[in-house]
């Protein structure tokens, strides 16, 4: 009975099975093959006496010192710190299947009737997330960038859903645990990122105040979530060196961000961007569903004001695109399957073969990218191994510097043993000096 139950469910959904086991196979094995660099060192020590993290309940005294010397994101790298100390493969598994999560995710938001429809929209999505990161790498497969973002995206769309789905007059779920539960799992997502934490609040707010406008009374249920998010965000930003991720406000240091922002939304969100004002115009032009086309453009406007927050920032480096270009492919989706609604499914096939080309000329070398890193893992390991054993304390390695954005670069200073990242990855071996060295140039 359990199996033909099992065989029936996934007759159903053969296209989320379908895709989300391509998306769980690649997650996994580009995970595996991802070292740890940086950051990955640093916060396998307790912040509270920097001695090695040696049991799960050492995480919490270490969050409450990372919290008075870093930032208030102590959820995040408080999990960063937990899959540090567990066995790596259990990491691996839980960020595969995150992907998964993110692509039942999807299918329940565009929702469209045509199992056909459905694979090749969840089928571009994935194929433009992969194809059109910035830095996939550092946001999806690194251990700490991955929890960072990766997970906060999954957490911040896990918490929207509902609201997305009442503003699509779509049926929700009520029960009285599950409704606790998302009161948890919403200050969980205000208390997460900086930048993040704030667009996804925002987007509740609209969203609930678009339901009491149009049923004419107050969900006393969303208020309660977003007031808990609120919660959360306030816990986070009451962090006491949390202003030092600000930079100054002086004019012309904000006219530098400005004009550096545009210069690397030019560089990167092109083609994201180009998708999405074609399928809105086309959208609009053959009368799709309005709701669909209106969530689809305040999704997109969220990604924009994500990195909007970076003009106050103290710095923007390639991996802040990545929540603009998660949100601009779901507003893609959302136009995608408003076409599918008046039988212009055409469009979606164009599309998912117009990324298709785009991912082939780019997965394959980015592949090799990440085994070639994983090779230079190894031979550091071995490096590091054969130091231990001769005795030696001090050691050179190699650096390495991908040369697409899937792989994660590793390197240490040439001169510096006692900066970061020198000295945590000495710390990690158990060696007093750790020195980099930029490998020969190539040709």
């Amino acid at each position: 009975m359990l199996v033909r139950t099992e065989t029936a469910f996934i007759h159903r959904n053969k296209s989320v099975f379908f895709v989300s086991l391509i998306v769980f196979l690649i997650l996994f094995l580009l995970s595996a093959m991802t070292p740890m660099v940086t950051d990955d060192y640093s916060y396998s020590f307790n912040w509270a006496d920097w001695t090695r993290i040696s049991s799960i309940t050492q995480i919490f005294e270490s969050m409450a010192a990372h919290r008075q010397l870093h930032n208030g994101r102590v959820f995040a790298h408080g999990l960063v710190q937990l899959f540090l100390f567990l066995p790596r493969m259990i990491y691996v598994i839980m960020n595969a299947g995150c992907g998964v999560l993110l692509c039942v995710l999807t299918a329940r938001l565009i929702f469209t009737e045509s199992e056909t429809d459905q694979f090749f929209l969840l089928l571009f999505g994935a194929l433009f997330v992969i194809s059109f990161t910035p830095a996939f790498g550092e946001n999806y497969l690194w251990l700490d960038g991955s929890i960072n973002y990766f997970w906060n995206i999954a957490f911040s769309f896990l918490f929207l859903l509902p609201f997305f789905m009442d503003f699509l007059n779509r049926p929700l779920k009520k029960s009285r645990w599950i409704v606790v539960l998302r009161c948890f799992l919403a200050f969980w997502t205000g208390a997460y990122s900086e930048s993040m934490s704030l667009v996804v609040l925002a987007i509740a707010v609209l969203l609930w105040i678009c339901s009491w406008m149009r049923d004419r009374r107050c969900n006393m249920v969303f208020l309660t979530w977003i007031l808990c998010s609120a919660l959360g965000y306030l816990y986070l930003m009451m962090s006491p060196l949390t202003s030092e991720l600000v930079g100054t406000l002086k004019t012309a240091a904000l006219g530098y961000r400005f004009r550096e922002l545009f210069r690397m939304i030019t560089k990167y969100l092109i083609w994201p961007y180009l998708f999405f004002a074609v399928l809105l115009t086309l959208s609009v032009w053959f009368h799709a569903e309005s709701r669909r086309i209106l969530l689809s453009c305040l999704l997109f406007l969220s990604g924009l004001a994500s990195l909007a927050s970076f003009l106050f920032s103290a710095y923007v480096v390639p991996r802040h695109f990545c929540f603009p270009v998660f949100f601009t492919m779901l507003s893609c989706l959302l136009l995608l399957s408003s076409l599918c609604g008046v039988e212009k499914a055409l469009y979606s096939r164009v599309a998912v073969a117009v990324v298709s080309v785009l991912f082939v000329l780019q997965f394959p070398v980015g592949v090799l990218d990440v085994a070639v890193s994983w090779h230079k893992q190894e031979v550091r390991l071995q490096q590091i191994q054969a130091a231990l054993d001769a005795g030696e304390k001090s050691i050179v390695l190699e650096n390495y510097y991908p040369y697409t954005s899937y792989a994660i670069p590793f390197y240490a200073d040439s001169k510096n043993a006692s900066g970061w990242p020198n000295a945590d990855i000495a710390r990690y071996y158990g060696l007093d000096a750790v020195f980099g060295v930029d490998p020969p140039e190539e040709g």
